[in-house]
């Protein structure tokens, strides 16, 4: 009996060790999940790379900007975005995943510097002047930040890295007077961004610059931070007119307007809502070189939505609905600010078309 025990109390430990190792992969596996790599991947490489090296984003993985980007900015700039330019906030995120993220980037290159939340005094007045004279030309005139969103695509662009908005709560937030001051004294190798000591500027006048930075604080953030707030996601009418009738005016209100159309779908496509009231579908695509070309210039994403669409929706009862997106949405839905101008421009013009198909 004892010959038989034994072999049999060796199954059970076998088992149990089975099992262990089957719980710790698990456990592995679900850390895999919710590690920084994968955070990163599914919320940051698609502007700033798989590898960090840039896209839409800034590049992360620059040597200089690791080194003097410490833990505590990364994290921080992680959370509260960039408000207005494209880099959205995460807030939503638990502290555990922001700090796997930060620990992925760091991966990357030098350890974090030392955190120091140290006020550099300067004389803002003095720091304007010099701001007007060394800084504008790159970071704007009202520090709201270089134009378009860095590497994007083939679209044109002023610098290769976008020279980012220093008038914004976002950075203000996020970096601190000596993480300001150090870039402005020896530079960032890899960007446009030179040493101002090396220009000739002495340690006073770049505290009386950084002073200058910190003062946004104190003031409204310019137009380039402020989004668009609008109500409807989408603009409609209903059209006095048949299905064919308000086709054809569409067409030639479209060419009026300098517009081709791109495609045309038959409106042979049904669907049904919850009640199983039918609707026929139709869209029809439409643009030109101006009004596709200047806002994939502004922001590469915009292509979700060109060309512009406008979707005619019949019910069996055969009143006709003519809806459009909101341009007014666009801002917001990227967090680019870059965009207002122009989707107040295509907001008048898709509402004043509207307007001409129901008359």
């Amino acid at each position: 009996m004892k010959n038989l025990q034994r072999p049999a109390l060796l199954l059970v430990l076998l088992i149990a060790l089975l099992l262990q190792a089957c719980q710790t992969v698990g456990n592995r596996a679900g850390e895999t999940r919710v590690d920084g790599a994968t955070l990163y991947t599914n919320h940051c490489a698609a502007c700033h790379g798989v590898r960090g090296w840039g896209g839409v984003g800034v590049p992360l993985a620059l040597a200089d900007f690791l080194k003097y980007s410490s833990d505590e900015y990364l994290a921080m700039t992680i959370r509260v975005g960039r408000p207005g330019r494209v880099m959205p906030s995460f807030s939503y995120l638990k502290e555990s995943e922001v700090q796997a993220i930060v620990r992925h980037i760091r991966d990357w290159g030098p350890k974090s510097p030392p955190y120091i939340d140290k006020v550099v005094a300067g004389d803002p007045a003095k720091g304007g002047l010099l701001f007007d004279e060394y800084c504008a030309h790159c970071h704007g005139k009202e520090a709201e930040g270089g134009a378009g969103t860095g590497v994007s695509f083939s679209r044109p662009r002023h610098m290769m890295i976008i020279p980012p908005a220093l008038n914004n709560s976002g950075f203000l937030l996020s970096a601190t007077d000596e993480m300001i001051k150090h870039t402005i004294t020896f530079g960032r190798a890899g960007t446009p961004m030179k040493s101002f000591r090396r220009k000739g500027l002495r340690r006073d006048d770049i505290n009386n610059l950084v002073a200058y930075i910190r003062s946004f604080q104190r003031q409204l953030p310019p137009e380039a931070g402020v989004i668009i707030d609008s109500t409807s996601p989408v603009l409609s009418v209903e059209s006095p007119y048949s299905m064919d009738v308000t086709i054809e005016r569409i067409k030639r209100i479209l060419a009026d307007n300098g517009h081709v159309m791109i495609d045309d779908w038959p409106a042979d496509r049904k669907m049904a809502d919850r009640d199983q009231v039918f609707f026929v579908i139709k869209d029809i695509y439409f643009g030109n070189l101006d009004a596709i070309n200047g806002p994939l210039s502004l922001d590469p994403r915009m292509g979700l939505f060109l060309p512009a669409r406008i979707t005619l929706m019949q019910q069996m009862e055969g009143k006709v609905k003519v809806m459009m997106p909101n341009p007014e949405q666009y801002s917001a839905i990227f967090n680019n600010s870059s965009l207002n101008k122009m989707s107040r421009i295509m907001y008048e013009q898709y509402q004043a078309m509207l307007s001409e198909v129901v008359k």
